[in-house]
């Protein structure tokens, strides 16, 4: 099962030519959803979303070729007693590398624990390198 994204906020980004063709992106933002535990075990989801890879030109995306995502919990809370009470982002990783894309997709295993906790919000660090080329 997958957790449906709400929104998302705080979105910001740098590019730059690194030599040799190739440019690099750093992307960074926030991704609002909901995800309550259940009780004393961890319930584990995924939450899968979509960065777009601004300022390309027209007809144009990014043949990824080196990717570094980051996804840490950004907001969390719990509503009542604690009783064993946690939050994680236990992996994440980039979906789709190619062969030519103008949105990187991440997904990332998330866990909360405790009914009366909620995990709300993440961050993401996206680090991708690649060439410029034509899409398909």
């Amino acid at each position: 099962m997958s957790i449906p994204v709400h929104s998302y906020g705080s979105q910001h980004w740098v590019s730059f030519e690194i030599g040799g063709g190739r440019h690099a992106y750093v992307l960074t933002g926030v991704v609002l959803f909901n995800l309550q535990g259940a009780g004393q075990d961890f319930k584990r989801d995924t939450l899968t979303f979509e960065v777009p890879i601004p300022a390309l030109p027209a007809g144009q995306g990014l043949r990824v070729i080196q990717w570094a995502p980051s996804v840490v919990p950004a907001s969390f809370a719990n509503d009542g007693p604690p009783l064993n009470t946690g939050w994680a982002v236990d992996a994440f990783r980039l979906v789709n590398t190619g062969p030519v894309i103008t949105t990187a997709t991440v997904s990332c295993d998330v866990a909360v624990r405790d009914p009366g906790s909620f995990l709300y919000r993440v961050s993401y660090s996206l680090h991708l390198v690649g060439h410029i080329e034509a899409l398909a």
